[in-house]
């Protein structure tokens, strides 16, 4: 190559860059960024001045550089880890704009490519790479890491902000997402757990993913870790109490006490658990305390079943009529009904239905004239009262076959 060849060259550039002493206008570069292309030599310079812009975060010189000239897969890879290193998000997305993962000559060769990308991206935990990074990654087609492996790589290294930016794009439907993040966090500390809890609201239909995790934090017996959970609304008694028999099979008595107290369902599986744990386990320091518990619950079940039944004693049937049913022992009810109007008691006696049979009714009609014991009315007046009825002021007998009320139900 002669002397005269080069000098023709350089006068050739220069002509086209500087014609008439006009320097040439390159669209798509800000007017700050035209000297800087005008300042470009040749000889390869433009490869040094691609790589600071991408040091230096340049999106707009990366895209000019990349758009007049060709670029081979080994200095897209190296330009892209260059970006990770200098936390250049910006020029990150720009270097992957037109050819993303296309790092090898195969789709598996790319996807290793992009996982170091990420791999390097997550020792980075700068958000404006990890959003480049994810964001086509979702565009890609046969070099993709997954479609919820940025997620999942974030949320098992507990990176708040890595996993908020995740959460803040899904959609309220997207249970899944929640359900890995609450599964991953759940691992790390209680604030890392509590971060994840903060995003209960967004997600419907969470609730089958917090007594997963209640159940799995419940081998730990970390309580602070429960409490953040029940505080969230999760259920120690999903799937017959399988959290709290964590808590006994793995000796947790203090996370014992904590689901079993916030338990409402030991009166029913109670007996089931300490089977369970017997058979597992014939010398758990836990039995006694568990029998116990349920022993507690039984009777609690049993006086709020009877209160209950109080509450539904008295009913009132009409402002003169009202009934009172009674429970009884061997199963079926006494009702007793009294009309203030027609002044009469009715007594309807029915006997539980035998398997396989019907209910058996027995009906009495008596005149209040001929209840020997006055106070029984003088009560049942009183009652009507207490119940929002009125008394009928005294009025002529009327001679009437009194229609039998439906019984209460039970």
């Amino acid at each position: 190559m002669t002397a005269a060849f080069i000098m023709r060259n350089v006068a050739g550039i220069f002509l086209e860059n500087n014609m008439f002493g006009k320097p040439k206008h390159i669209d798509g570069l800000p007017q700050e960024d035209q000297p800087w292309a005008q300042s470009i030599g040749g000889f390869g310079a433009w490869r040094k001045a691609l790589e600071e812009a991408v040091a230096q975060n340049k999106p707009q010189r990366v895209r000019y550089l990349m758009n007049t000239h060709k670029t081979d897969r080994e200095t897209r890879f190296a330009l892209c880890a260059l970006a990770v290193e200098m936390n250049a998000g910006a020029a990150l997305a720009a270097v992957l704009e037109k050819r993303g993962f296309d790092f090898d000559d195969s789709a598996p060769g790319d996807i290793l490519h992009a996982r170091e990308l990420f791999a390097s991206a997550l020792a980075k935990k700068d958000i404006s790479v990890w959003q480049a990074l994810s964001a086509r990654n979702a565009q890609e087609k046969n070099a993709s890491i997954g479609a919820d492996a940025p997620l999942r790589l974030a949320a098992g290294a507990h990176w708040h902000e890595g996993v908020g930016w995740h959460l803040q794009q899904a959609a309220a439907k997207d249970v899944k997402s929640f359900a890995v993040v609450l599964a991953h966090f759940s691992r790390g500390t209680p604030d890392d757990l509590a971060f994840a809890l903060s995003w209960t609201g967004k997600f419907a239909g969470h609730g089958e993913a917090l007594d997963l995790v209640l159940a799995s934090v419940a081998e730990t017996g970390d309580v602070d870790k429960l409490r953040l959970l029940l505080g969230k609304g999760a259920n120690p008694d999903a799937d017959g109490g399988a959290a709290i028999y964590q808590t006994l099979a793995f000796g947790h008595a203090d996370a014992f006490a904590l689901l079993a107290g916030n338990s409402k369902g030991m009166a029913g599986f109670g007996d089931d658990l300490h089977t369970r744990l017997h058979q597992q386990n014939p010398q758990s320091p836990l039995l006694s305390p568990l029998q116990e518990r349920v022993a507690a619950a039984k009777a609690e079940a049993a006086a709020a079943e009877a209160h209950s039944r109080a509450n539904q004693r008295y009913q009132l049937i009409a402002p003169d009529v009202f009934s009172e049913t009674l429970h009884l022992p061997a199963g079926g009810t006494l009702t007793h009904v009294f009309n203030f109007t027609l002044r009469q008691q009715t007594t309807i006696a029915e006997r539980a239905a035998p398997e396989g049979g019907m209910p058996v009714m027995a009906v009495s009609v008596r005149d209040f004239g001929d209840i020997a014991d006055v106070s029984v009315l003088e009560e049942a007046a009183g009652r009507l009262v207490q119940l929002g009825g009125q008394v009928p002021e005294a009025a002529p007998r009327v001679h009437k076959t009194a229609s039998l009320p439906k019984p209460p139900r039970g």
